[in-house]
């Protein structure tokens, strides 16, 4: 996914680093395996979101959006729910220990699986 493209350039340590992750992402464009998230997907990822800040607001006894208060959480559960997203659209399985998929699954359903119930 480019989305986990970005969040590994991101923190690539030196530019050897950088190097790999761009001939992985060569690699998968080559066999049509790399996905990027469409307009679909955005708008899509946008109202997952808006469902899922909504509920956490109803929870917070001052009606604070977390959005408000924490943008670095908030740009994390963005990036996994296009992730989410744009695996749905392409038919394929997230495959990630990350709890956010567990909680985006209570809004958006995909194909999601942890790492040993994948590999076993």
């Amino acid at each position: 996914s480019s989305v986990v493209l970005a969040e590994r350039l991101s923190s690539a340590g030196d530019k050897s680093r950088i190097k790999e992750l761009l001939l992985f992402q060569q690699a998968y464009q080559a066999e049509d395996r790399f996905l990027v998230p469409n307009d679909e997907a955005w708008v899509q990822a946008g109202l997952i979101l808006n469902h899922y800040l909504n509920d956490l607001s109803r929870s917070n006894k001052q009606r604070h959006r977390p959005a408000d208060r924490n943008e670095e959480q908030t740009y994390n559960v963005i990036r996994d729910i296009l992730i989410a997203v744009s695996a749905k659209q392409n038919r394929v399985t997230v495959v990630s220990d990350n709890k956010d998929f567990v909680t985006i699954a209570k809004y958006y359903k995909f194909r999601h699986k942890t790492a040993e119930q994948f590999f076993g």
